[in-house]
């Protein structure tokens, strides 16, 4: 899930605590939904991260983005909301 530049990736847990994700995997329990810039994500899967990404000509102002671990899963489901 991209975002744009400035934007940071949060986790919002099931206690109400809001913490940013980096780099380094996070495990999805106790996550109820990511909020990215200006939409929230709620994902089912094994853990998330947030990657830099390099511009490209329909991103010039790329932010991270949301990577979703699936684990054994072969599919992802989303939902995705503005905020």
């Amino acid at each position: 899930m991209p975002t744009w530049r400035g934007a940071v990736v949060e986790a919002v847990h099931t206690d109400g605590r809001i913490t940013q994700v980096g780099a380094n995997p996070v495990s999805l329990r106790g996550i109820v939904r990511f909020a990215l810039g200006g939409h929230a994500v709620t994902v089912k899967g094994t853990n998330a991260r947030a990657v830099p990404v390099t511009r490209q000509s329909t991103a010039p102002q790329p932010g991270p983005t949301l990577v979703i671990g699936l684990g054994n899963a072969s599919t992802v489901t989303a939902r995705i909301s503005v905020r």
